[in-house]
């Protein structure tokens, strides 16, 4: 295995005067340099409790990566609902996905900085490759959903002329993809190995339901800025593959 190093480096650990959960974000490198970096976010439940690894996302190639304080400064936390950020962080997923299904025709479009995110660019893409293929025998329908309740978010480093200050937020989003037969009887078919395993056949006369979990590190700009929202770092795992009833 390769060391695992910081990069950047960034340690965002979470201010706080009295106790509560503490969230802290690091980001890492390998010394193999071809492996984007990772950001790792990890939460403390109790005082003696050690620090749980929650999500571990690769970084997507920016630029623009948002300035944090000072490791001995620290950091506020972001709460689900905070009215401080320009969305419900428990809204991203429907608003993100949007946007996926419908892509400039989704009303939350302008909303999102998509110029340089690769994520969306490729599930986008997979998904209308899905549909042209799938649609004369199948009905498909695309869902993305929060995959649990655990959004964690720190407060960047605003600059001298207000810009930046938003969240950096990490959440696991669900996208799945519900696959039923046109025809009674006909078989919707999966053909990668991964999937074949997890549904313990090559198809199912019912249709499948096929969900992949996202490890997602968003930037949301503070309301009322022009900033728009940037997806910062994706990893996705197949989670389930299962034949509707």
């Amino acid at each position: 295995a390769n060391p695992i190093t910081l990069s950047l480096p960034m340690q965002l650990p979470e201010q706080s005067l009295g106790w509560q959960p503490r969230i802290l974000m690091v980001i890492t490198k390998s010394s193999n340099t071809t492996k984007a970096p990772q950001m790792l976010v990890l939460q403390q439940a109790t005082p003696r409790e050690n620090y749980k690894l929650w999500y571990l996302v690769n970084l997507l190639p920016t630029e623009n990566f948002p300035d944090v304080p000072a490791v001995d400064t620290g950091t506020l936390a972001t709460g689900v609902s905070d009215s401080f950020l320009s969305v419900k962080l428990t809204s991203l997923p429907y608003m993100y996905g949007d946007v996926l299904n419908k892509g400039a025709e989704s009303k939350f479009y302008e909303q999102f900085d998509l110029t340089s995110d690769q994520f969306y660019a490729s599930v986008s893409q997979s998904q209308q490759a899905d549909l042209a293929k799938l649609k004369k025998a199948n009905s498909v329908k695309f869902v993305h959903s929060l995959g649990n309740s655990n959004v964690f978010g720190l407060l960047s480093k605003a600059d001298e002329q207000g810009n930046g200050g938003g969240g950096l937020v990490a959440m696991a989003i669900n996208d799945t993809s519900v696959i039923k037969p046109k025809v009674r009887g006909a078989a919707a078919a999966v053909t990668t190995v991964d999937k074949k395993l997890l549904l313990g056949a090559d198809g199912s006369s019912t249709g499948l339901n096929i969900v992949y979990q996202n490890m997602m590190l968003f930037y949301i700009p503070v309301a009322g800025k022009a900033e728009k929202i940037r997806l910062l770092g994706a990893s996705s795992s197949i989670l389930s593959v299962k034949a509707l009833n």
